[in-house]
């Protein structure tokens, strides 16, 4: 997978955190990544090419995370669901479980519902 995401992301802009990083680290985001999209209701649904594009995608994300935004998902697994700093700074948090990149989230809304299916 790892050859194929290199290959991918050769056609990417904005790939900086993915370029800099060591094979291992890519494996391990990849392995995250992977099984985060693996956990999505609609996975089965999804072509090769959208589902790879999605765990490409994801496991960018992960690498791009930033110390802050760790922080950020650590107190919303922790079910925080929103923060109030004096001077007015706040934000509150949709806890829904994994934060997924764009691109995996409009993949879901792509394929979650198909056409014949009931609602």
């Amino acid at each position: 997978m790892l050859s194929g995401a290199n290959n991918y992301f050769n056609n990417r802009l904005w790939t900086d955190e993915w370029d800099n990083s060591t094979d291992g680290k890519k494996n391990a985001a990849l392995t995250m990544a992977q099984n985060q999209v693996d956990s999505l209701s609609v996975v089965n649904r999804m072509s090769t090419e959208d589902y790879n594009k999605a765990v490409f995608e994801q496991a960018l994300f992960l690498l791009q995370l930033g110390p802050e935004d760790r922080q950020r998902l650590k107190m919303q697994s922790q079910g925080v669901e929103r923060i109030s700093i004096s001077g007015g700074v706040s934000e509150a948090y949709v806890i829904d479980g994994i934060a997924y990149c764009a691109t995996v989230r409009q993949l879901i809304k792509k394929y979650k519902f198909q056409v014949g299916e009931l609602v």
